[in-house]
């Protein structure tokens, strides 16, 4: 059996985090041709490291490959984000199922009181909410479920659900934190029906609140044409 030595190992996943990042950023837009000899030579690297990491890209449906044409970046669409998003209002459902006798009470609770604490403080002084705060009630509900094969499928969905997420992130109105103070009243009734055990409540809302998710990433898309240059922050 022929095992690669860890360094290789390791460069090999450098380079896949690395393009990953840029993808999902959108750095590298939608239906960007991918050249394996470019890459390289931006990461400074050879090409079987960089082979390897589009394989691996690849298999998470981030890139896609034709036959003697290459990789290039998956396509983002309204009925993909449809099907990307079916998939996780499917996981995130069934994993409150589970999740709901689990959580931990007491992280859930700080968790709750962090989001009432900044939208206080964004009522007092309008300033920009924290993105990275929207995926904190959904980690820990997938993380309670204590099913790691679900746990495994919805990891392989993340990055498109960040790249989707990203979309409404860079496409929307830099003073447009509406949509994100909406997500997080929901997360704040979500987390605290969970700490009742309210489970069919929150089932209920936890859907509505990933269809709304839909309907602002469909309308974006409407308005966007890709590949487009990327942006800087």
């Amino acid at each position: 059996m022929n095992i690669e030595p860890i360094e290789a190992q390791s460069l090999e996943k450098v380079v896949y985090l690395n393009i990953k990042n840029r993808i999902i950023s959108l750095e590298i837009p939608p239906e960007e041709t991918l050249n394996i000899n470019s890459l390289a030579a931006s990461l400074n690297v050879s090409i079987t490291p960089v082979r390897g990491a589009l394989q691996l890209l690849e298999r998470e449906d981030l890139i896609r490959r034709i036959h003697n044409k290459g990789f290039f970046v998956a396509p983002m669409t309204k009925l993909d984000s449809e099907y990307v998003y079916e998939m996780r209002l499917s996981l995130e459902l069934l994993a409150l199922e589970r999740a709901i006798a689990n959580v931990d009470q007491m992280v859930l609770k700080n968790l709750v009181m962090e989001m009432r604490e900044l939208l206080e403080l964004h009522d007092k002084s309008p300033t920009s909410l924290p993105y990275e705060l929207d995926y904190s009630l959904h980690d820990l509900i997938i993380a309670s479920c204590r099913n790691p094969y679900l746990q495994h499928t919805y990891e392989r969905l993340m990055a498109n659900i960040q790249r989707y997420r990203n979309v409404i992130r860079k496409y929307s109105p830099p003073d447009d934190m509406n949509w994100v103070r909406s997500e997080l009243e929901q997360h704040i009734q979500i987390g605290e029906l969970i700490l009742k055990g309210d489970l069919e409540n929150a089932k209920e809302l936890l859907a509505r609140h990933i269809k709304h998710l839909i309907s602002i990433v469909s309308d974006k898309l409407s308005s966007i044409t890709f590949p487009i240059p990327a942006t800087k922050e």
